[in-house]
């Protein structure tokens, strides 16, 4: 009964260990994107105020700095604009 007792204890050490590697990896995870995420977010709120005001060439150069980066949204604006013709 005191082997049974041992074993299951060191199950129980094994997945609470790997439980808190999951969740320090989601933290950091977290932090990184909250990080990285509004420099991002600047920059297309910049493209979308240079496309209200017209200027499309400062719209089609951030969006393109943005896609190259792997950003969908800034992709697909810069798709609509090559569609409208807004080079």
């Amino acid at each position: 009964m005191a082997n049974y007792k041992k074993r299951y204890k060191s199950k129980e050490k094994k997945i609470r260990a790997s439980f808190m590697d999951a969740t320090v990896f989601a933290l950091l995870l977290t932090l990184c994107l909250a990080i990285a995420t509004p420099a991002t977010a600047g920059m297309l709120e910049d493209a979308t105020a240079a496309y209200k005001r017209g200027d499309y060439a400062t719209e089609i150069r951030l969006l393109r700095q943005l896609a190259e980066q792997g950003d969908a949204l800034a992709q697909l604006k810069l798709g609509y604009n090559y569609a409208k013709g807004q080079e």
